[in-house]
């Protein structure tokens, strides 16, 4: 039957598929930038520009970046989709060479000279060990153009799939999401305590005078502890002294092993008690007495480590809990900020850049902190009843509770306009925020001038 080798033939080449997408990709940053720029250029005669039209083409322009930055992002798509078919074929060349060369040695086996083909009886009398070797290699064959096929359609479903929308990365947490994760990995961190070990230490100690594999012959240039010694060391006909750096000896120290007190990682599924609800509800409190194995118990302050001497692995998760919130927290801001900015550029196009960058931080950072606040508060809420239940069921119901508000407040009604109960706070953030800011001032210039 032989071995058809030409599904191996024809193969994309990868540097030309780099090339390509390096191009693809300038050139998309290329249409953006002049979008940008003829954006940025109309917004600047918008005082200046009079014509019948000039509300529609002030109007275009105002809105045209979008359509610059979609662009943008479909070439990074396209030039991703290409770069990844050319890492996908590079890996494959390899075998693709190690195939073609197992081939050719195949084919040249004299046995294949045979007008039978070197298969013995050809009425099955017999085996020939080539039959096995050539349904080897033909499966080889077919495996490596059928891989080869694959990254050529997933590559073709990738351009199909470009939209120009940017790929969710940490946006995705941002809004409704926050609580979501930020809730879950506090929580998570949460579980974790730590424990009283006894832990095995090691320090550097000098090693001892006694144990150096010399005693200086000199006289005059010995230690008091040199020369009690009763050994030394000579190299190449010299006596070497400890302090030397020619000496093996000089600074030597060991590790000593030693033991002290120390905590370790626990995972404990028990909320903690509630202090304020214990000495004040008299119901939480009869529950707790009735049952304290379900709470964790509280560790004397004389016994808490401090955060330098807690385990690695929870300090990993303490720290990790802070960065997680203090990442959603920004990615917020630069939402809302992002979304104040354009706002006004399309609201008032006159505003100079300076003053509309200060007005978007400034809404940004209020709106951020507003429903920031609220997702703690969530978590806060979701906390407390899974104090109550108290047990591993009262942790993961208050996980659930706390994320489950903080998702709902997320959901628009209409009861709101259209906007979630986190936008109206915000909102109503903001106007208070102004109302303050405005007050402020005017009592400045009623008491300063």
């Amino acid at each position: 039957m032989g071995l058809d080798t030409s599904t191996l033939d024809g193969w994309a080449s990868p540097a030309a598929l780099d090339a390509a997408a390096a191009r693809i990709r300038k050139e998309g940053e290329a249409v953006s930038s002049a979008v940008a720029g003829a954006a940025d250029t109309w917004t600047r005669l918008n005082g200046n520009y009079r014509a019948p039209e000039q509300n529609e083409v002030l109007s275009v322009f105002r809105n045209i970046n979008p359509h610059g930055d979609a662009v943008r992002t479909a070439s990074h798509q396209a030039a991703a989709a290409l770069e990844d078919f050319a890492a996908e074929i590079q890996t494959l060349q390899q075998e693709r060479r190690n195939l073609l060369a197992d081939v050719a040695d195949f084919l040249a086996r004299p046995a294949l000279s045979d007008p039978l083909g070197g298969l013995g009886d050809p009425l099955g009398g017999g085996s020939n060990p080539l039959i096995g070797a050539e349904n080897v290699l033909r499966a080889r064959i077919s495996d490596l153009a059928g891989r080869y096929r694959q990254a050529e359609s997933d590559c073709a479903e990738s351009i199909g799939r470009i939209d120009g929308v940017p790929k969710p990365g940490m946006g995705l947490w941002a809004g409704r999401n926050f609580a979501a994760f930020v809730g879950a990995a506090d929580g998570y961190s949460d579980l974790y305590t730590f424990k009283s070990v006894r832990i095995a230490a090691y320090h550097e100690v000098p090693v001892p005078w006694q144990e150096f594999a010399f005693t200086p012959l000199q006289p005059g240039s010995l230690t008091a502890a040199e020369a009690t010694g009763d050994r030394y060391l000579t190299v190449a006909g010299r006596e070497i002294s400890i302090h030397s750096s020619e000496h093996p000896d000089f600074g030597r120290t060991r590790m000593e092993q030693y033991w002290r007190d120390g905590f370790a990682t626990k995972m404990d599924w028990r909320p903690e008690v509630n202090k304020a609800m214990y000495g004040n509800v008299a119901w939480y409190r009869t529950r707790v007495d009735a049952n304290p194995v379900n709470w964790r118990p509280e560790v004397p302050a004389a016994e808490t480590p401090s955060f330098a001497e807690l385990p690695t692995g929870l300090k990993g998760l303490k720290v990790g809990g802070w960065a997680v919130s203090a990442a959603m927290a920004g990615v917020t801001f630069v939402d809302e900020r992002d979304l104040e900015y354009n706002e006004l550029l399309k609201d008032d196009p006159s505003m100079s850049e300076s003053a509309r960058n200060a007005r978007a931080d400034e809404v940004g950072a209020v709106k951020t902190v507003t429903k920031t606040g609220m997702d703690i508060g969530a978590g806060m809420a979701g906390a407390a009843v899974g104090t109550a239940i108290g047990g591993p069921v009262g942790t993961v119901v208050g996980f659930g509770v706390g994320m489950g508000i903080s998702y709902l407040s997320d959901q628009h009604l209409d009861l709101l306009g259209g906007k979630s109960v986190k936008d109206a706070a915000a909102d109503g953030a903001v106007h208070l925020y102004d109302g303050a800011k405005d007050a402020a001032v005017g009592a400045w210039h009623s008491l300063f001038g």
